[in-house]
């Protein structure tokens, strides 16, 4: 069974609620009971009345009981609007679009300090990516060059009449490598 967090806190205000209602109730109940029994005329009458105390004391309680945890939902409920719009914003982030940061309330508390520090995470994740396609970028550009000219040689030096048979297996072997270095570089390019 998981419980969320408004429902712990619920649970949490319901059962301190409850245990000083029944506290403070069974001492007033004493109380109430020993100064009525001190001047205590008729026992019967006094009897019923104590009963008659004593039901509505358990009926303050439970119905107390009942009204603070409901209250205690809907407070709960309020207060935790804000960091549901943290948990909706950190969804909603896609690698390809960062730059959407989480709310910041200005009330310098625990979720305006967790929303800062997630959106300084998300700025730190955002520059890491964009250095990594930086790389993947500069790195394309600079072994397209390299990679054409040997591919040029090669596709020249195949064209000579005369070579020999091993050097053109050679040749024609190192021109497939070469295309498939190609391939690859171009696969970063779009990356």
């Amino acid at each position: 069974l998981r419980l969320g967090i408004k429902l712990k806190i619920t649970l949490a205000f319901s059962l301190v609620f409850t245990v000083l209602s029944c506290f403070f109730g069974l001492i007033g109940y004493q109380r109430v009971r020993d100064m009525m029994m001190r001047s205590a005329i008729d026992r019967g009458a006094l009897e019923g009345n104590l009963r008659s105390l004593r039901s509505l004391l358990f009926v303050i309680c439970f119905s107390s009981v009942l009204i603070s945890s409901v209250v205690s939902y809907i407070l709960t409920r309020v207060l935790l609007v804000p960091l549901q719009r943290i948990i909706h914003a950190a969804r909603n982030i896609a690698a390809n679009k960062m730059r959407n940061p989480i709310p910041v309330n200005g009330t310098r508390d625990e979720l305006h300090e967790l929303s800062v520090t997630i959106n300084e995470m998300i700025a730190r994740i955002d520059e890491a990516v964009q250095q990594q396609q930086n790389f993947f970028a500069s790195a394309s550009h600079e072994l397209k060059t390299p990679l054409a000219i040997l591919r040029t040689e090669l596709e020249v030096g195949l064209r000579k009449p005369g070579l020999e048979e091993g050097l053109r297996q050679l040749l024609s072997n190192q021109l497939e490598e070469i295309s498939r270095l190609q391939a690859i570089v171009n696969e970063f390019l779009v990356v």
